[in-house]
């Protein structure tokens, strides 16, 4: 959840610092903030798998503002090109 506010504040999909307000809730809930590195190839297998995923295109669920969410569209090329930096 924290990584997909980061590139979606990044892109403006978000308001900028909802990525902070995130990351406490979830610290303050004992949920993980960061990740380890990991294997792209798995991950992006994995995605394709998800049951968000239809075809070429992954739904994201974005939180614009705590307590509300929106589903935004992404191809899975773009999530894998984000995996990779």
């Amino acid at each position: 959840m924290v990584q997909i506010s980061k590139v979606a504040e990044e892109k403006g999909l978000m308001p900028a610092g909802i990525t902070q307000s995130i990351t406490a809730m979830c610290q303050k809930f004992g949920l993980p903030v960061d990740y380890e590195n990991w294997d792209v190839d798995k991950l992006y297998q994995a995605l394709t798998h998800d049951k968000k995923a239809r075809g070429n295109t992954l739904k994201l669920v974005l939180v614009p503002e705590l307590g509300s969410a929106t589903i935004h569209p992404v191809s899975l090329e773009e999530m894998k090109d984000y995996l990779v930096k």
